[in-house]
């Protein structure tokens, strides 16, 4: 009603998280696409990546990695280009989602979602994460 937007996108980004740790994965997706939309009419860069990152997250929970990937991608590339220390945590979900789809389904899905240079430096990046 105060149309402070502003707190809004954290508020529904949160009610989000509390879904989908009760399993609640209908209504988690629900909040944060409401925070994320907030996120990105505001220009908030940081808050899109915590969302992307969780509806990442929210898509491998549900076995659904090939989903997955372009939202951590994104939050990837936002808290790069921000360099943000949250990066470490796309990082460990693109393991986990390279991990549930297996090499040969993962690569793949990267090159639909990257410029054919990056995909080996990404995946040579998340080996040198995992001590590979």
């Amino acid at each position: 009603e105060l149309g402070d937007r502003a707190d809004m996108a954290p508020v529904y980004h949160n009610l989000g998280v509390i879904a989908q740790e009760r399993g609640e994965h209908d209504q988690a997706l629900h909040h944060y696409r409401r925070s994320l939309t907030i996120c990105e009419e505001l220009g908030d860069r940081a808050g899109m990546a915590d969302t992307y990152s969780q509806l990442g997250a929210l898509y491998t929970e549900t076995g659904e990695a090939a989903a997955a990937v372009p939202y951590t991608l994104h939050s990837l590339a936002i808290r790069g280009e921000l360099r943000l220390p949250t990066v470490v945590t796309d990082l460990r979900r693109l393991g986990r989602q390279r991990q549930a789809r297996g090499e040969r389904e993962f690569t793949p899905i990267l090159s639909r979602h990257l410029a054919p240079a990056t995909v080996p430096a990404l995946l040579d990046r998340l080996d040198r994460h995992i001590g590979r």
